[in-house]
């Protein structure tokens, strides 16, 4: 619900506003996401921990990758092709584990990865609108996505928190 709104707000004010500040819409992003996390952890919702800073930089500037490049294919992409590309992001998760990590695939994940990847597939061969350069830009977007969810995952089984880790990361991509 939410998100959808928001996708498409920021879809409307590109194209009839001439809104064109990827940057800003992802500094905001992650300034936010910072005051959110301190707030609650302020309120004991999860308890603030160290993290490495080569790490932490590495994540911040992996997710400004990811948001600041889905925010310019959502600029040269129509928001189902965005929408798409966010979905595809999880198939190619699970392909670059089992591929470079060897990591072994439930048969219920397959099962639910099967599905998604025949609709990803099927929507975008009918999409007419997509362009090269928007499709492009979304496969940029989904690489970095990827690495960062890879290295998030990796953190989150050394350190025990994603919310810790997005507690350190957020500021740094905010700046």
């Amino acid at each position: 619900g939410f998100v959808v709104g928001a996708v498409t707000l920021n879809k409307h004010v590109q194209v009839h506003h001439g809104f064109d500040y990827a940057s800003l819409v992802t500094a905001l992003h992650f300034f936010f996401t910072a005051v959110g996390l301190r707030i609650l952890c302020a309120y004991g919702v999860f308890a603030r921990s160290e993290a490495r800073l080569g790490l932490a930089l590495l994540k911040a500037a992996l997710d400004c990758g990811s948001v600041g490049l889905f925010n310019v294919a959502l600029a040269k992409n129509t928001v189902s092709v965005y929408q798409l590309a966010k979905v595809a992001c999880v198939p190619v998760t699970v392909m670059v584990q089992l591929l470079v990590f060897g990591m072994s695939i439930s048969n219920a994940t397959t099962s639910t990865l099967v599905p998604l990847c025949l609709g990803v597939g099927l929507a975008t061969v009918t999409d007419v609108s997509a362009s090269l350069e928007g499709e492009l830009w979304a496969a940029a977007a989904i690489l970095a996505t990827v690495a960062s969810q890879i290295l998030t995952k990796r953190f989150v089984l050394q350190s025990g928190g994603a919310l810790q880790f997005l507690y350190h990361t957020s500021p740094i991509a905010a700046a």
